[in-house]
Order: C-alpha cells, then structure tokens, then sequence
C-alpha cells in the first residue's frame, strides 16, 4: 500500500493493527507499506517548502522508488519483489492549498501515469491497482470545507478517467463512513476502529474486484501505497 501516514494507527502506532495490515492478513497476503507523514501523492513545493521541506520533500511515487525514505540516491529494487494487486490511498496531503497548486487537468493526468507506471513496473503479474479515495465525512476532520471539496472533485475526475480509459485491472474505491467511528483521530489519522472500517471496506471490494486472486491457494502478494501485498500462502 502507498500513502501518508493515514496507514498507521493514531492510539498505537502499531502497525499490526491498520488497514493495509488487516487487509493483507485477510488474504493471508504478504503486506509492504510504504508510506510517510505529510507526503503528497505529486511534489508541491508550496506545501513542502516549510517545515515538511526539512523533514521529507518528496512525494508518494518519490517514496516508491526509494529504498531509503528521502534519499534520491537510494534507488529500490522494484523487481525484487512483486506484488499482484496495489493500493494506492495517498493524495489528501496535495489539498492544503486553496485553490490547488495544480489544475484538475494536470493532477488527474499526472496519476493515471503514475498508475501506468506501477502497471507497467510490474507486468503481469498485477491482478489489480486500487485507488481508494477518503469520504466527506472523513476530510471534514482535519480540511476545511472547501478543500475537502477540492479533494472529492479531483478524486471524481480521476475516477471518470480511470473508466474512460479502459485501464485494464484499475479501479476507484469511494470509502464510506458507515459504522466509522469519528471521533478520537489525530487529525486526519484513524484510530484504530476505524482501521478496521476501512479494511472491511477493501476487503469486500477486493472479493468482488479481483476475485480470483482474492480466493486463490497460490502466492498472494499485496502492496499498499499506502499498500502491497507480496508472496505468502492464500487460505483462501
């Protein structure tokens, strides 16, 4: 799985006890996060430029290709471990400004090649790519309204395009916040009820998304950008 630190458990840290864990533990699938406080799904210097400059200023595709989180000469072995179906629950960072530093336009184009790029890293291999996308209620915690507004516009019109471009194996995943408990985050980082909320919702949605792998007896692999899942035996 790839994304912020909205992987990691508010109460605990523990990350034994977050969505991209549970997930993978579902499946029996064997999880690698990568994910970092403060980081955007693309390089925004107005954001970045403060504090988060002195302590990460880099983005999520940045991380992904790093072995060392922040250290551009670390370049990660991405063909040491492939996983076959990721995550990506990054982007509410790139919201903090209003209005965005980037157009619609631009930030759409610019993940849908992010997403080529994973699809083509990892060749056949991948069963599926999952965008999850936070809901209203969610972002009403830590973004004023008009920036959640931004967010779940951007996110609508990487949707539509996800569709509109026939991109084999990709799919969008709206969360809801239906039974999530809402009180008690750090900001825009869940406790631990609400981890395991959002991992029900993947789960149900990888079964129906990617149901072969999902019920297979083989290597299950998984990676969450915020997630990935990599080679253990599926139950089933």
């Amino acid at each position: 799985m790839l994304g912020n630190a909205n992987l990691l458990d508010v109460d605990t840290q523990d990350v034994a006890v977050t969505y991209p864990w549970l997930v993978a533990s579902a499946f029996s699938a064997d999880p690698q996060i990568v994910a970092w406080t403060g980081a955007t799904q693309f390089p925004y210097p107005s954001w970045q430029s403060d504090k988060l400059a002195t302590i990460f200023p880099a983005s999520i595709p940045q991380l992904w290709h790093e072995s060392i989180a922040g250290n551009a000469s670390s370049q990660a072995n991405l063909s040491a471990w492939i996983p076959q179906v990721v995550v990506l629950a990054g982007g509410a960072n790139d919201f903090h400004q209003d209005p965005p530093v980037t157009p619609m336009d631009d930030w759409v184009a610019q993940y849908i090649s992010f997403i080529r790029q994973v699809q083509s890293t990892y060749g056949g291999s991948l069963t599926s790519i999952v965008v999850v996308a936070w809901s209203r209620a969610q972002l009403d915690v830590p973004l004023p309204d008009n920036q959640t507004q931004n967010y779940l516009r951007y996110q609508a019109a990487l949707a539509q395009a996800i569709q509109e471009q026939g991109l084999s194996g990709a799919h969008f995943l709206q969360l809801t916040a239906d039974g999530m408990p809402l009180t008690g985050w750090c900001a825009a980082h869940p406790n631990r009820g609400a981890h395991a909320n959002i991992a029900g919702q993947i789960e149900g949605f990888l079964q129906q998304q990617a149901s072969g792998w999902a019920s297979a007896t083989f290597q299950a692999t998984v990676e969450l950008s915020a997630a990935s899942f990599g080679p253990v035996t599926n139950a089933g």
